[in-house]
Parts: C-alpha cells; sequence; structure tokens
C-alpha cells in the first residue's frame, strides 16, 4: 500500500512550511483517490499515466484548476515517486513519462498591478471612509496595505513578522524575513523607508517582541478585502465627477482602481508586490536592485513582475530613429516631386592615415622641443615636411 506519511516527514524534515506540506499530500491523496491507485502495483498497471492526466485534464476544462496548478499537481506527484525511489520503497518510478504541460499560460490567472496614483488614492479613501472589516480596522488596512507595497514582501512573510523582525533604529531601518517564511528559503533581510519605519515604532511601543507585526485576517480573506476597499474607493473617485457628465463618463469607462481592468487582469493581495516591482522599474532603478528587492534566485522571475507602463514604453521607443521616406516626413503625402538626394555620410577614414596622422603629430611636437632647446635634428631622421 503507498503510504504517504513518510514522504511528509521527508519534506517537513527538508524544511518546507507545514502549509506547502500539507498541500503537497493533498494533491497527491486527490489523485490517488480519483485514479484509484491503493497499491505500488497500481501504478504500474497499463495506463496509469493516463489515467492521470484525464483526471486533471477534466478539472482543467472544468475550470477547477488552470494549467498552472495541472503542472503543480504533477510536480507534487512526481515528487512522491522520485522520493520513493531514492529510498528504495520502488525500483522503478512507473510514471517517469508523466509531463507537465507546455501551455500553461493559456489559462493562467493574470495578476494586474497598480499605478502609485491608485495606490496612493486607495490608501487615502480607505482611511477617509473609514469602514471595518471584519478584526481589520480602516487604519490597520491601510498600514497592512502600504507596507506590503514598499517592501514588496509575500503575504506570507509578512503575516510571520514579529516585532523582533525588525531593525527600527539602524541606518537605513531594516525588517528581516526568516528563511524558513520564504519562499525560496532564503532570509530576505529588506530596508524600509523611514516615514514607514517612524510608525512602525509608535506601534510597536504596546507590543511585546514576539507580537505579530502587522494585524491580518485569513489568507482566504486577504483578496476579498483589498477587493473591496478598491471598490469603495473606485466609487469614491467616480462620484468626484458628478457634477461633470463627461468626465464622469470618463471615469467609468477606466481601468483605475478597478478589481478587474480591460485586458482581464484581476487584482488579488499578490497585487501590491507586483506593484512594487513595477514602481521600481519605472523609477529607472537597475534590475540586480529589483531581484534583491523582490528576494528572488534570477533575473528572470523577476521579469515577470516588472510591468513596463505604456507611457515608459512610449519614452523608450521615442529613442528609436525614424525611418519614415524624406519626402512624407516634410510633406505628409507621397504626391510630391522626386525623392530627395540624401545627406552626404560620412566617409570612414582609412586606418593607414590614422597612423600617418598621428606619426605627424608626434614628430611635430618633437620637432619644437628639440628646436626650443637649440638641438637641430638630423633631416635624415625626421619624415616628409618637417
Amino acid at each position: 500500500k503507498i503510504v504517504t506519511s513518510g514522504y511528509r516527514q521527508a519534506l517537513e524534515a527538508k524544511g518546507d512550511t507545514a502549509e506547502h506540506v500539507d498541500l503537497t499530500i493533498q494533491r497527491i491523496q486527490r489523485i490517488f483517490d480519483a485514479c484509484a491507485f491503493v497499491t505500488c502495483a497500481d501504478l504500474r498497471r497499463p495506463g496509469a499515466a493516463s489515467s492521470v492526466t484525464t483526471f486533471l485534464g477534466g478539472l482543467r476544462t472544468a475550470g477547477e484548476i488552470n494549467g498552472s496548478t495541472y503542472n503543480k499537481f504533477i510536480g507534487a506527484l512526481g515528487g512522491l515517486l522520485r522520493w520513493m525511489t531514492e529510498d528504495g520503497r520502488i525500483s522503478v518510478n512507473p510514471l517517469a513519462n508523466l509531463r507537465k504541460v507546455s501551455n500553461a499560460e493559456t489559462d493562467a490567472d493574470r495578476r494586474r498591478e497598480f499605478s502609485v496614483e491608485e495606490i496612493r488614492y486607495l490608501l487615502d479613501s480607505v482611511l477617509k471612509l473609514g469602514h471595518e472589516w471584519p478584526g481589520m480596522a480602516a487604519a490597520d488596512r491601510a498600514l497592512l496595505y502600504r507596507f506590503c507595497f514598499e517592501t514588496g514582501m509575500r503575504p506570507g512573510q509578512v503575516r510571520r513578522l514579529t516585532k523582533s523582525s525588525f531593525n527600527l533604529d539602524t541606518d537605513p531601518p531594516t525588517v528581516a524575513a526568516a528563511a524558513a517564511t520564504t519562499k525560496g528559503r532564503r532570509a530576505h533581510v529588506q530596508v524600509i523607508i523611514p516615514e514607514m519605519a517612524a510608525e512602525l515604532r509608535e506601534l510597536f511601543k504596546a507590543k511585546v517582541p514576539t507580537a505579530p507585526a502587522l494585524k491580518m485576517p485569513s489568507k482566504f480573506q486577504l483578496a476579498r478585502m483589498l477587493r473591496k476597499d478598491l471598490n469603495e474607493a473606485r466609487t469614491a473617485w467616480i462620484e468626484e465627477a458628478k457634477g461633470d457628465a463627461e468626465e464622469r463618463q470618463r471615469r467609468h469607462e477606466s481601468d483605475f482602481l478597478a478589481d478587474v481592468n480591460h485586458a482581464g487582469e484581476r487584482a488579488d493581495f499578490y497585487s501590491l508586490r507586483h506593484s512594487h516591482g513595477s514602481a521600481l522599474a519605472s523609477s529607472g532603478a537597475p534590475q540586480s536592485a529589483i531581484q534583491k528587492s523582490l528576494n528572488h534566485r534570477t533575473a528572470r522571475t523577476s521579469e515577470r513582475y516588472i510591468h513596463v507602463r505604456e507611457k515608459s514604453l512610449a519614452t523608450t521607443l521615442g529613442l528609436l530613429p525614424t525611418v519614415k521616406p524624406i519626402r512624407l516626413a516634410m510633406t505628409g503625402t507621397d504626391s510630391a516631386g522626386p525623392l530627395a538626394a540624401p545627406p552626404p555620410q560620412p566617409v570612414a577614414t582609412p586606418k593607414w592615415e590614422m597612423h600617418n596622422r598621428a606619426m605627424r603629430r608626434f614628430w611635430g611636437k618633437t620637432t619644437i622641443s628639440l628646436r626650443a632647446a637649440g638641438i637641430e635634428p638630423a633631416r635624415g631622421l625626421l619624415p616628409n615636411g618637417f
């Protein structure tokens, strides 16, 4: 009989979080239940791999999972079977030919980012409206949103921060996430903006060192809480133009503060992290610095978090030289007369001529120096013209 308890212990010993371990085992068990895998012999029966792909493909077709989650199911099962092989529980991986799908991005959930203007308006709206969320006052939510945007930390990391995670009196002030709480299992030290450090210093005066640093709802409520605040902020923003019908219509059609934009990208709590990376990129920060701020192992991973805005792209493309035909650029039409001759292009100087010029300059300076000292150089030693 296939027992996953040993694999659970192996994952825990490796340092995986309890949440990740539970999710991995749940995915494996779901495949086993659906495909009737009870013993190792069931994994070797003909069509075993096809039964797995058929089950996961059905979930994907029904919209219950997307391509990315499909691959995570395959990865969880593959991890178990590799461990069983390495541990001597089976001699050969019976599902070694099981492959992940290559088109995972076709139905992936696309996450939208926020502009700096949207973040500012959201924070102002939350504090101004003062609406409550269970266990989260308006000031708590505004501080949480701002902290996540300014640090770019993942929600799971933020949830595990305590007062002792912060060094607010150093220059610069920092916050340290333990390796066990990060995705890559590497300690992450992030710099905190001085204004945020000052607010946290006041907040922490009444906290013990082991107290949670920031209030947060359950992980299942984070996105809902943010979307509710977004919707209320957007409604208030639109209402500000109630005296101008044209402006009001323009705002209705805008993506500003929309939880789903016209491109179909949806806002969730991770949007604050994406917005952190995009804001740094728009400010001209080098990609190496963005990678370090997001605590990514590779620059390629950081690229997914950096959304290039149309204005930034327009500025970049504006650096391209024009290739529009001269007569079109001058008249706006191709009915003009014969095409004017292009301006003459500079001719590159041959290398031998550049060498001769350099030698003439050298001998000229040398001759002047010798004659100033009362020495007349021998004619046979000077090039022609000296």
